[in-house]
């Protein structure tokens, strides 16, 4: 009998995505494994770089690939780069202004400036292209981000619980 599901890719394993951890934040890391639902979504379990490991639904993984980070996704303090004169800078997020389809950012350099930006300029991972249909390869090949973890008890990639 033939399946009309998907089947998982193995050519996305290592592939550079950002995706939510238990907090709500997204953060950077390589897929690791591909699992199949029987509904025929995927399952994808994600080494991040801090080495805890999560096993995030295909809907809320961020990349090459795959949906591009909402607006509505952002929470207020998630770390991004945007575009701001012709230059990739990190900033902060602060408020998400859905009515005006624009994210109020804060630019972390020396003037700390505020900042209202469309979603689609915003990304998680320096370098990042902006469109999803795009791989950059710099992300796919791993560039590393500077977003950390700092989330306590995760369970790292070896099994050991780590509760700083």
């Amino acid at each position: 009998m033939l399946s009309s599901r998907r089947r998982p890719k193995n050519s996305l394993l290592g592939v550079r995505v950002c995706a939510p951890w238990k907090d709500g934040f997204f953060y950077s890391g390589v897929i690791e494994a591909v699992k199949s639902k029987p509904t025929g979504e995927n399952t994808y379990t994600i080494l991040f770089d801090d080495d805890y490991i999560a096993e995030v639904d295909e809907g809320d993984v961020v990349g090459p690939g795959f949906s591009t980070v909402g607006a509505s996704s952002l929470k207020s303090g998630q770390h991004v780069y945007i575009t701001y004169k012709d230059r990739e800078l990190s900033a902060t997020v602060l408020k998400t202004r859905s009515e005006f389809n624009e994210v109020l950012v804060q630019i972390l350099d020396s003037q700390d400036r505020i900042v209202a930006v469309r979603p689609n300029e915003i990304h998680l991972t320096k370098g990042e292209k902006f469109s999803s249909a795009t791989v950059d390869s710099d992300c796919v090949n791993g560039s590393k981000s500077t977003v950390s973890c700092p989330v306590p008890c995760k369970i790292k990639a070896h099994g050991i619980k780590s509760c700083e």
